[in-house]
């Protein structure tokens, strides 16, 4: 059996613990099973050994690949991973540009005494501290007693743009409580290529599905598109809070029902013409996740024209066709990744009346 290093400290000891804790639950495999149980060549068994006994941190592919060998949760340690990797790009700042250092106003006696040679405190993994309402979502829809306890079970978890929060075909240990942020939901066709699904936004939850039936497979994957801060919760713990609280049932029923319901409405677009089939799905994102300004109604994510394209069922060169026009006609305006909607009653008209025509 191998052993974790001991000469660690912090966040690398815990990630190296919690490797080791997932290595004995796996029944302790020898490093050659754990490279033999990915595709050939992903991995050595030496860089599995070293990963495993070395006080060193590994990459994310090595622990990744590791992680996926053993069945362990990605998310979790994909956070864990992360935590090491800032405490040190932060102590190599520190001991490079020691001059540059500007430590913030102390504010106690400990503050006080720091000096170049420690390093700052890594940012702070926990929701933003402001009160949100998360409006049209399943937190909103629940009682105050309910959302309380949602929010102080689990543990706070805070993911980059473009981590992965979720993997299509992982086991479902979790339930994912979206706070701040936004995600994309994609899916693996059997052609290779990948899928836009949805967009999830603050107040959102993920996986609740998989948490309450005997399925506990992700049919899905969930990449962050902006920072996001969130909730992760057991699904075990998920489950007990559904069975506690009537009002959560209700809300995850209604939001399942939606998500039936729209992806239902997004068959039957297909018989309708291109352009229309564009504007119902720059409607349905605007109501869902649009921030209203002066009129206009932008986005807090980069949507790009290949995603709407994906989730209306057009081809790219469709969609573009359609923004190029729509701008110069003065119903969008687009910036890179961006898309701003000036003109709501022409978009409306155009997803519910009209016949494909401007």
């Amino acid at each position: 059996m191998l052993n974790p290093p001991t000469d660690t400290e912090g966040s690398l000891r815990e990630l190296h613990n919690e490797l080791h804790r997932l290595y004995v639950r796996a029944g302790a495999p020898s490093v050659r099973q754990i490279a033999g149980a990915l595709e050939p060549g992903r991995i050595s068994h030496d860089t599995v050994h070293r990963a495993l006994t070395k006080p060193t941190l590994p990459t994310w592919p090595t622990v990744e690949a590791i992680v996926r060998a053993l069945h362990g949760d990605l998310a979790h340690f994909q956070y864990l991973w992360r935590q090491c990797a800032l405490g040190t790009q932060t102590q190599e700042r520190v001991t490079r540009s020691p001059v540059a250092f500007n430590p913030p106003v102390a504010d106690t006696e400990s503050e006080a005494n720091r000096t170049d040679s420690t390093p700052s405190r890594p940012p702070r993994t926990g929701p933003p501290r402001t009160s949100q309402t998360w409006p049209g979502s399943v937190l909103s829809a629940l009682k105050e007693e309910t959302r309380r306890d949602i929010l102080s079970t689990g543990t706070p978890r805070r993911f980059f743009q473009g981590d992965k929060l979720s993997w299509q075909g992982d086991r479902a240990q979790h339930v994912l409580v979206l706070l701040s942020g936004y995600c994309k939901e994609t899916a693996n066709t059997w052609q290779g290529t990948s899928a836009l699904l949805d967009f999830f936004g603050p107040g959102d939850i993920y996986g609740e599905a998989q948490a309450l039936t005997t399925d506990d497979t992700r049919p899905t994957d969930l990449l962050a598109v902006t920072d996001v801060h969130t909730r992760v919760i057991r699904a075990s713990e998920f489950a007990e809070l559904t069975t506690k609280y009537p009002d959560l049932q209700r809300a995850i029923i209604s939001n399942i029902s939606k998500r039936l319901s729209w992806a239902n409405e997004a068959r039957l677009n297909f018989a309708l013409p291109a352009r229309t089939r564009i504007s119902r799905t720059l409607l349905s994102l605007a109501e869902r996740h649009g921030v209203e300004h002066n009129g206009a109604i932008s986005f807090d994510f980069r949507m790009t024209q290949p995603d709407l394209a994906s989730l209306s069922g057009c081809a790219e060169t469709t969609v573009h066709k359609f923004l190029r026009e729509a701008r110069a006609r003065g119903i969008i305006t687009t910036t890179y990744r961006s898309i701003t909607i000036l003109d709501t009653q022409t978009i409306h008209y155009m997803a519910t009346e009209s016949d494909g025509n401007w």
